[in-house]
């Protein structure tokens, strides 16, 4: 009897939370459509340990001789292209999000996505979407992640 009325109120615990993760997503897909600038997480589990860390990030160096050695001496690409190859490869690449489709808001999400003009549809998968690295700034950055954590993308 102890033991099945602490399993109803564990059961009770994780629905209410899971429904308030889905409403949470679902003000973040509003926030999305309409532009609207996200307030920053009130600390979180990890949030003021890596809002911190953003703030402190430096960027990682686009250059490595051990790097350009190894892989010129293995020939994959010819002498006449390595700088242009070299360039290529130092660029950002686009960020690329999928939708869950096992969500009940995955249409309005969809949607959402669709409305906004940084985000381009990917045509051979028709839930993923990217966006260039230059357009993906510390608000749209929050929006995803609360997005990631309700596991809608």
């Amino acid at each position: 009897s102890c033991a099945a009325g602490l399993s109803h109120r564990l059961r009770r615990t994780h629905r209410r939370r899971r429904r308030r993760r889905h409403r949470e997503a679902r003000v973040r897909v509003h926030a999305i459509a309409m532009h609207a600038p996200e307030p920053p997480a009130a600390g979180g589990r990890h949030g003021s340990r890596r809002a911190q860390k953003r703030q402190g990030e430096v960027d990682l160096p686009r250059r490595s001789d051990a790097f350009e050695a190894y892989y010129l001496a293995q020939k994959l690409v010819p002498e006449e292209e390595w700088s242009h190859f070299l360039e290529v490869m130092r660029r950002p690449m686009p960020l690329v999000v999928r939708i869950n489709r096992t969500k009940a808001s995955w249409v309005d999400l969809q949607s959402s996505f669709a409305a906004d003009a940084r985000w381009q549809a990917l045509p051979w998968f028709s839930n993923a979407w990217k966006i260039q690295h230059e357009d993906y700034d510390d608000g749209l950055r929050v929006q995803c992640s609360a997005l990631n954590k309700a596991y809608a993308l």
